[in-house]
């Protein structure tokens, strides 16, 4: 932690020691990061991983044990899963799965309102989380809007630089101002659904 401390000392001068370092800025991808995700896509390797993490994803539904290690959420306005980092995929593979699923997301017209990175210093540890929150298309000139699934948010969550899981957290409107929202299952099934774009 001294290494961090005495870089954050040089970046931050005369920053309050006891108050914890938070950045945020935009999520940009470099232009190799996404040539390799454009290859990996069109690699057999992007259908293996995401059928592995989708049966990993059912079996715990029916409370078995999967490949990985998946967590349900389950709730009336919340709904969502989130996954386990498993050595057997490399860090940028795990990565790849965060902007697949955005990608995937907005091929159903969902617009993309926030995608940011945030590094956050914890007591003993780094937190960097990459996110992208989408929203459903708007509708003019209805008298309940369209939510389809609800808002979406993906993140991916690295600890001390290292991999430790991707949430996807759907939340659905129950304002008398939106259609009843779409089955969570159905957006599920859609985004395991290993295509290419």
């Amino acid at each position: 932690m001294a290494f961090f401390d005495s870089l954050i000392d040089k970046l931050f001068p005369g920053r309050n020691q006891n108050k914890p370092v938070e950045v945020m800025e935009l999520l940009v991808r470099s232009e190799d990061y996404k040539k390799k995700y454009r290859n990996w896509m069109s690699s057999g390797e992007a259908v293996k991983l995401i059928k592995r993490v989708e049966r990993s994803y059912y079996l715990k539904k029916n409370r078995m044990k999967g490949d990985y290690e998946v967590h349900l959420f389950n709730s009336p306005a919340a709904n969502g899963f989130a996954l386990t980092y498993h050595p057997d995929i490399s860090p940028v593979e795990f990565q790849f799965l965060l902007d697949y699923w955005r990608d995937r997301t907005l091929l159903l017209n969902y617009r993309l309102a926030n995608t940011d990175r945030q590094l956050r210093e914890k007591e003993n540890y780094i937190q960097t989380t990459e996110k992208h929150y989408l929203k459903p298309p708007l509708t003019m000139g209805q008298k309940k809007s369209e939510q389809r699934y609800g808002n979406i948010l993906l993140e991916y969550v690295l600890i001390n630089h290292q991999p430790n899981y991707i949430k996807l957290m759907v939340t659905i409107y129950s304002d008398h101002l939106f259609t009843t929202a779409d089955p969570f299952d159905e957006l599920v099934d859609y985004l395991f659904s290993a295509e290419k774009h």
